[in-house]
């Protein structure tokens, strides 16, 4: 643990250990029994088990990926466990870092990560394997975490025009500056830029609802290195103190941003999304779900449906294409389709035309489901409106009888699911955490629920694997809720 290794050779020492030692367990008294220390002490042997099992599962915080043949990678080795420490006296709990070797490692692996550090002052060579890997990594919920370690006597200015190309390349879109007002800013501790020296800045790519890549042109592990969190601390002039505790800063506030200071336990899985059943030429019997296309950020969450039919199609043996369709809102369109989803933020505005081609397909037999992302006001507000005159009647609340929150279809029973209400009031994001009934409004054509809304979000959530930023629920309830609504639109045809 304490060099930061998961594998010693090709062995994952804890999990494996773990294993080993839950085999030696009494079940009667819990003590563990090897023989294999002088005296053949039980009590000695359950004592170091303990303590194996205790220090060793800690929750993961943040790795550092560890790439190309030289220690370019790694040129302040204090930096991460700093941070590391600095985040346990912050949200006070046990943690740990790892280093991450990326030609031995694999996606079901990087994921066990929640944030991944990469820093260089050099141009990393990557193959189109191990990009393909990291955007895989951003793509199920993982955040790249970056420095260009620029001035301060370093010349990264080679990483940092790579690593803009590699974003650019992976992402379709450059790294933007982030605005004083993003909530990254404060997701732990209040920190302005004027704080920083000139020229220190975070930038991003958006992913969803979420930043799935950050990048500091600034070294921010130099002065990291330079921050001990425990034991005697350096005899600093006030002024660089002042420096390091703000560069701390910006480390806590990006793990928090990263993580929503959720971390999974360390033998806890990782679910990477697959669909079970083989491929197939037809496209009879295959399960759809394009997104509707229209003016209010209609591809603001392009994965939400793509990943809900993986959720999907791991839950019930059934034929889906995960492949991205936005289509538009006319009748040539709609009627390739039993059932289409539409989610979206700001306010949606439909022509008549549109209008009239939803109500034909609904009639006819049609199921629409519909998020807002991020619970986005204005959407939900005009989305109801819209649907009153498609429908000649409002939608309607669910109550928390109804079938469709149940078991019934072979779903799960979901009449209690957890929802993050971010509270960003204080000096930093709290994501509140609640159960309450899932929040439903129904529509109906000739009698029939052709139409369900969740007013709270669904999509973001479904795309990304944390946002302080998003009203709604948490991702494995948002998928379970999806699930539920999918089985039910599928009875409906």
């Amino acid at each position: 643990r304490l060099a930061g290794r998961r594998f010693v050779g090709e062995h994952d020492w804890y999990r494996e250990g773990a294993k080993v030692l839950l085999a030696l367990q009494n079940p009667t008294n819990g003590q563990f029994a090897s023989g294999s220390t002088t005296g053949n002490s039980k009590i000695a042997e359950t004592a170091f088990g303990i303590l194996f099992l205790a220090k060793g599962k800690r929750q993961l915080v943040v790795s550092r990926l560890q790439y190309g043949r030289n220690l370019d990678w790694n040129r302040h080795a204090p930096a991460i466990p700093n941070l590391t420490a600095h985040t346990e006296l912050a949200w006070k709990r046990d943690l740990t870092w790892q280093n991450v070797v990326l030609e031995r490692t694999n996606l079901q692996e990087l994921l066990d990560t929640p944030v991944l550090f990469i820093s260089g002052t050099r141009p990393p060579q990557f193959t189109d394997p191990q990009k393909k890997l990291l955007k895989d990594y951003v793509d199920n919920g993982g955040f790249i975490f970056a420095e260009g370690c620029v001035g301060d006597g370093c010349d990264g200015s080679t990483f940092e025009a790579a690593f803009n190309a590699l974003v650019q390349e992976l992402f379709e879109k450059p790294l933007t500056r982030l605005p004083p007002e993003h909530p990254i800013w404060t997701a732990e501790s209040r920190l302005t830029p004027d704080e920083l020296p000139e020229g220190t800045w975070l930038y991003g790519v958006e992913s969803c609802c979420r930043l799935g890549v950050v990048y500091c042109p600034t070294s921010l592990s130099c002065r990291w290195s330079l921050s001990p969190a425990y034991g005697a601390k350096p005899d600093y002039s006030e002024t660089v103190q002042t420096q390091l505790d703000n560069f701390t800063k910006i480390g806590l506030n990006v793990l928090a941003y990263a993580t929503g200071r959720e971390l999974k336990e360390k033998l806890d899985l990782v679910t990477v999304l697959e669909e079970k059943l083989p491929p197939t030429r037809s496209s009879r019997n295959i399960l759809f779900l394009p997104v509707l296309r229209h003016n209010a950020g209609a591809d603001d969450v392009p994965m939400a449906a793509p990943k809900l039919l993986q959720w999907l199609s791991n839950e019930v043996e059934i034929h889906t294409n995960t492949e991205k369709r936005l289509i538009s809102i006319t009748e040539n369109e709609l009627q390739k389709y039993p059932i289409v989803f539409i989610h979206g933020r700001g306010t949606l505005k439909l022509t008549e035309a549109q209008r009239l081609s939803l109500k034909t397909f609904l009639d006819n037999g049609g199921f629409l489901i519909a998020s807002s992302v991020c619970g986005d006001t204005q959407f939900s507000d005009s989305f109801r409106s819209e649907m009153a005159t498609v429908l000649d009647q409002p939608l309607d609340p669910i109550t928390s009888r109804d079938s469709m929150l149940t078991d019934s279809f072979g779903g799960f029973d979901i009449r209690q699911l957890r929802v993050i209400d971010p509270d960003v009031t204080g000096d930093s994001i709290v994501g509140n955490k609640r159960s309450i009934v899932p929040r439903l409004e129904l529509g109906r054509s000739k009698q029939r629920i052709s139409v369900v809304f969740s007013p709270l979000d669904i999509s973001c959530a479904l795309e990304s694997r944390h946002s302080l930023q998003c009203k709604g629920y948490i991702r494995e309830d948002a998928a379970r809720l999806g699930i539920n609504i999918l089985l039910f639109a599928m009875l409906q045809q």
